[in-house]
């Protein structure tokens, strides 16, 4: 690669990192690198949760009233809402690969602060705003190889970043993923309420939806809420499967054939209605005989019998969805689940290839929880010749983002120890010595005092 668009890549990774920022951080973040997510919540918010809960609880998993239900319901939606990226990562090919370059690109990042400092230099507070800023210094010098890895991840990465945001009428890859995230969260609470008040208006959220909605007939248009959501869940689900590459002519695939799959709306929906004609005909009794679709007896134990024709009615309609998608483009994507995800998964019946999973989990919420215990435990597991475990991993990465915080002056979102849990000065954060914060870690892993590697300016020395 020539050194003029080494050059170009730099200010463009530089000018990305200065005005890039978080969705959805009113509520909670999904991090790429880490694969890992935060939800957010005030200590009086934790407490006004745990006292509702304690009041669903007494009460037969019913709500007293309004008051204690939002209190209890907004923190769960916003959980959902991360968590589902969560499982968006794992599962749709369009999502793994933005994430799989974004934790390539973080790791040369992370490997460049690391000489940085290993070569003695340091960052300036206030004046230096990125880690990536350390190769505009002219006396720091990389290897050759480690220079090219690095400009080579950072063109994918530009690549996949620009892929995200590209849109198709109006519509991108980032509306849908988000999208899907929103109405799978609100799916999943009582009578499909939106909890979350600052969604309410934002099109990230919204604008996908009411795309697909804008195309559904009047005949259609008081369908169950629940199945127009399956539909949708379904159609973001497909269009997520397809992605482009570097040598494609056309960057917004996934937006092209989510509107392709939103034009086959009405048919979906009268398909659906001859399903459930036909399923209507079954007793009560046939239908729980019936099991099928990776549905467990433990799943449908309470469903009524108009509930297990819907239900039946829709898995039998997924297929058709995804027959349009393979025909609409050839699928240039596939899931790469490592067999240890494999292994761990088999163990909650979790089988994230199986197109049936995602009606699984948000029909059935005991589906959903189980993504929280996968969580927990591919945390612990270690992949190939990986030193640590994913958990390990995840907090190294942690550490790489802290630096970024305390260089984007984004202080509060930096940790410290238990003593200094509400500190916002990033000066006190780096001449903390107590065990467990970020200053601790960062001199375990560097071998240098924190305030040495971030300097402040000489007037606040």
């Amino acid at each position: 690669m020539d050194e003029k668009k080494k050059k170009a890549l730099l200010k463009w990774i530089l000018d990305f990192e200065e005005n890039s920022h978080i969705f959805a951080e009113k509520y909670g973040s999904f991090s790429l690198a880490r694969m890992d997510f935060n939800v957010f919540i005030s200590d009086d918010e934790i407490y006004n949760f745990n006292e509702a809960e304690k009041l669903i609880i007494a009460n037969n998993g019913i709500s007293p009233n309004k008051e204690v239900e939002k209190n209890y319901y907004r923190y769960i939606q916003a959980h959902n809402h991360e968590l589902f990226h969560y499982y968006q990562a794992l599962a749709l090919p369009a999502f793994q690969i933005y994430q799989k370059i974004t934790k390539t690109k973080t790791e040369h990042e992370a490997s460049i602060m690391l000489r940085y400092f290993e070569d003695g230099y340091n960052y300036i507070l206030g004046q230096n705003k990125t880690i990536v800023e350390a190769l505009n210094n002219h006396t720091f010098k990389l290897e050759k190889v480690d220079e090219n890895n690095f400009y080579a991840s950072v063109e994918k990465y530009k690549y996949f970043a620009e892929q995200w945001t590209a849109e198709y009428q109006n519509i991108s890859l980032f509306h849908i993923i988000e999208g899907m995230a929103h109405i799978m969260s609100v799916q999943l609470t009582p009578n499909t309420t939106n909890y979350l008040s600052g969604t309410e208006d934002n099109p990230i959220y919204n604008m996908a939806y009411d795309t697909f909605e804008s195309h559904i007939n009047k005949p259609f248009h008081d369908i169950d809420i629940r199945i127009k959501h399956l539909t949708f869940l379904y159609i973001c689900y497909f269009s997520s499967h397809i992605y482009s590459l570097p040598n494609d002519n056309i960057i917004e695939k996934s937006a092209r054939l989510f509107h392709f799959l939103c034009s086959r709306v009405n048919d979906y929906y009268k398909a659906f209605e001859k399903l459930k004609n036909r399923y209507i005909n079954y007793s009560e009794n046939e239908l729980r005989q019936l099991n099928q679709f990776s549905i467990t007896d433990n799943d449908i134990k309470n469903a009524t019998k108009i509930q297990l024709i819907y239900i039946y009615s829709f898995y039998e309609l997924i297929p058709c969805i995804e027959q349009d998608a393979k025909k609409y483009y050839d699928n240039n994507s596939y899931i790469k689940i490592p067999k240890e995800f494999t292994k761990a998964l088999s163990s909650l019946n979790i089988d994230l290839s199986n197109i049936y999973q995602l009606a699984n989990f948000a029909l059935f919420p005991t589906r959903m929880a189980d993504i929280w215990e996968a969580y927990d435990i591919i945390q612990k597991l270690e992949i190939d010749n990986n030193k640590f475990d994913i958990a390990g991993e995840s907090g190294f990465f942690e550490l790489i983002d802290s630096c970024q915080n305390i260089l984007k002056g984004n202080i509060s979102s930096v940790p410290c120890c238990s003593e200094h849990e509400n500190i916002k000065n990033e000066l006190d954060i780096l001449y903390c010595k107590n065990e467990g914060g970020f200053a601790y870690y960062l001199k375990e892993l560097t071998g240098r005092e924190p305030i040495d590697l971030f300097k402040p300016p000489e007037e606040l020395i």
